[in-house]
């Protein structure tokens, strides 16, 4: 069993068992969101350029996110969505290009305080990651791999009225972008969003 296996069955496995046990009726039965994302790198790694060997980081970013959102009861749900920023990439301090970055992520949610005025939730996301190119500025490009990724969410809800939310997440994913004849470009972002929410 590979290793995204190994973590979407048991995830899958627990929400699956969890669903019919806890019947009581949650405040929403799902969402549709839009949001401004705060991609923050926490991770760069050392390359060798041209025989000159320096860190390789990507930068800090604003992009933007939506998704929806679902509750098979009161205090187990799931979120899917989709975030897309174009961050910078700097070797020894200075831009070299830039390059895309578009995570899907599924999430599944364990709501703590499932209120209909706030409601605070945290789980495990697995992703899949698709990377653009880099693209480098004398207009060489770089192939990249898509690949899955790991981490947690943790998020909150904020109702702004019957139908209507303020919703924010932080979510981290332990993911590299794979370059075609170099080493990974190390990456490992953290998100966060802020956005708003139609729940029904």
């Amino acid at each position: 069993m590979g290793r995204g296996m190994r973590v979407i069955f048991p995830v899958v496995s627990c929400a699956l068992l969890a669903a019919p046990a806890l019947a009581e009726a949650p405040p929403y039965r799902g969402k549709l969101f839009a949001a401004i994302s705060y991609v923050s790198p926490l991770s760069e790694s050392d390359q060798d350029f041209g025989g000159v060997v320096d860190s390789l980081e990507a930068t800090e970013e604003l992009g933007y996110e939506f998704g929806m959102a679902g509750r098979w009861s009161e205090l187990v749900g799931f979120e899917l969505s989709y975030v897309n920023a174009t961050q910078d990439v700097e070797f020894a301090g200075g831009t070299i290009g830039e390059i895309d970055f578009e995570p899907i992520a599924f999430t599944l949610e364990f709501h703590l305080v499932p209120s209909s005025f706030v409601d605070l939730w945290l789980g495990p996301t697995v992703a899949w990651v698709r990377w653009g190119d880099l693209k480098l500025e004398d207009g060489t490009e770089i192939e990249t791999d898509a690949e899955e990724a790991f981490g947690a969410t943790v998020g909150m809800d904020i109702a702004l009225g019957r139908r209507l939310a303020l919703t924010a997440a932080v979510r981290y994913l332990d993911a590299d972008a794979d370059l075609e004849g170099f080493q990974a470009l190390e990456v490992d972002p953290l998100f966060a969003r802020l956005g708003l929410a139609a729940r029904f």
